[in-house]
């Protein structure tokens, strides 16, 4: 899984084999080290939501989380649809940008 983020924008991007393992075990893992420790990572993560009605994203400790409703979830991987898409409002008036895509690989 690759991630890229821009401005109030993330993008995951999942090849097939990870659509797969995200529908299998309910989510993908990706983590990037931006220094000499291991405390300088950057994990991010897609996970199924049982309980959510739409796709939101956390940040909390170097932790990108993006949730996304089961039965969407289970659409999207099924569907040609290749992107999934979300506005999440944030403060102040402001949307992130929250974007799912499969890659042709």
């Amino acid at each position: 899984m690759r991630i890229t983020l821009k401005d109030n924008t993330i993008r995951l991007h999942l090849g097939q084999p990870e659509i797969e393992k995200f529908m299998s075990e309910g989510k993908v893992v990706g983590t990037s080290q931006l220094g000499p420790s291991l405390v300088q990572s950057l994990r991010y993560s897609l996970l199924k939501d049982d309980e959510g009605d739409t796709v939101t994203a956390t940040f909390i400790a170097n932790n990108i989380k993006v949730f996304v409703p089961t039965e969407l979830a289970e659409k999207w991987a099924q569907a040609d649809q290749k992107t999934l898409e979300e506005q999440m409002p944030l403060d102040e008036g402001e949307f992130l940008h929250i974007l799912i895509e499969k890659d042709s690989e």
